[in-house]
């Protein structure tokens, strides 16, 4: 997906690509997408697709248990669908925040998938480079987010000044220390415990009546 690989292309350009824990996949059949790269407006350069390909695929450390290297070939694939349901606690446990590439990074549309609710209800802080306003969506949902700790100003962004916004917004989270880190915790324990009870509580009763017609048959 285009708006990922522009996505890696600036965490690489603000130096942050190696101070968190990354997963991307080999741009695949790099040939084609030479010179069709595009974001918005904006053309990636053929050469910086190649130097790309150079470092991917990107994978974890093998210390965490869900990535192993043998794992390469496969979670180069499109289908890679063995990971879309790990949870990647001990991944959790290691970083302070979690970053979002969400399936679409649009206008039109605000799409929100498992990616963004497997760190709410392990109670771990995100930032979304997904569609306009899936930030605002959330709280529509009745999630709360981090406002109160870093901007969300990239949130109510179109396009490429979203991605700029969350770029500024991760080098400065990138620069903070372990100390300021616990202490942003302790602030913000009381809202990721809400979020993680939230998700459980609309897992139970918020669900489409298709489905408790389906379940209630089943039972």
């Amino acid at each position: 997906r285009n708006h990922r690989l522009w996505l890696f292309k600036e965490l690489h350009n603000h130096g942050i690509l190696y101070q968190g824990i990354n997963t991307m996949n080999f741009i695949e059949d790099s040939e084609r997408m030479k010179g069709e790269v595009y974001f918005h407006d904006e053309k990636m350069e053929s050469y910086i697709v190649d130097q790309m390909n150079e470092i991917l695929p990107m994978m974890p450390d093998r210390k965490y248990n869900n990535y192993l290297r043998d794992d390469l070939t496969d979670f180069a694939e499109i289908c890679s669908g063995k990971w879309q349901m790990m949870l990647n606690r001990d991944i959790l446990l290691d970083s302070w925040v979690s970053v979002i590439s969400e399936a679409s990074a649009s206008s039109d549309q605000c799409f929100c998938s498992e990616k963004i609710f497997k760190p709410v209800i392990q109670e771990h802080p995100f930032l979304v480079w997904g569609d306009r306003y899936t930030m605002a969506k959330m709280r529509e949902l009745g999630y709360q987010t981090f406002n109160n700790w870093w901007s969300e100003a990239y949130d109510v962004q179109d396009m490429r000044k979203r991605l700029d916004y969350l770029i500024t917004t991760m080098v400065e989270l990138c620069n903070k220390t372990s100390e300021e880190w616990f202490d942003i915790y302790a602030d913000m324990t009381p809202v990721l415990k809400h979020n993680s009870q939230l998700i459980k509580t609309k897992s139970a009763e918020d669900v489409r009546d298709e489905l408790k017609f389906i379940t209630g048959k089943i039972s």
